[in-house]
């Protein structure tokens, strides 16, 4: 997907899990091997063993299967990763892609790229509430602990550890009376 910043359209790689979840995303001025092997070693270098990559899915770009190749060699990614090339299995980022157009499109277009990466950020924050994939993380039910784990990572309100004491005192004070 492509987005305006500066008046110059620069291409944006987002990668997902089999369950829609984002891992990551990068923002390119070109679409070739050296753009994908950045962004794929990015995304691959914050999962964990245990989040071991077996398929990767891309649409029929060359420079995916370059850019894999490379990172095969450089240990990177495991030899038996497979690859699959097809469009049909890209439907989860493409969805996406509409969803976050109609988000963009009442902008029209960045002022830089790190004012992009914040904003798209925040959408992807939204749309991981309205999912229902956050409730893990929430100290609270509902509307309030949407409001403290958004507070917690974009870092606008006190730190977590802070939050669980202050919230296990008031419990116990509550239990008390």
């Amino acid at each position: 997907m492509y987005i305006k910043v500066k008046s110059k359209w620069i291409y944006l790689y987002r990668a997902v899990d089999k369950g829609g979840d984002t891992i990551d995303f990068y923002f390119s001025t070109t679409r070739n091997a050296k753009a994908t092997k950045l962004f794929l070693g990015k995304a691959l270098v914050q999962r964990q063993e245990w989040e071991r990559v077996r398929v990767i899915n891309t649409d029929k770009a060359a420079a995916y299967g370059v850019s894999i190749q490379e990172l095969k060699v450089a240990g990177k990614l495991p030899e038996d990763t497979e690859h699959h090339q097809m469009k049909d299995l890209n439907n989860v980022v493409e969805a996406y892609h509409c969803k976050l157009k109609q988000f963009i499109k009442p902008i029209l277009g960045f002022k830089s790229v790190k004012t992009a990466y914040a904003t798209i950020k925040g959408f992807k924050a939204i749309r991981t509430l309205k999912k229902g994939q956050s409730r893990d993380f929430q100290f609270q039910e509902g509307t309030r602990g949407e409001v403290r784990l958004v507070d917690r990572c974009f870092h606008i309100g006190g730190c977590a550890l802070v939050e669980v004491m202050k919230m296990a005192s008031l419990h116990l004070e509550n239990q008390a009376s």
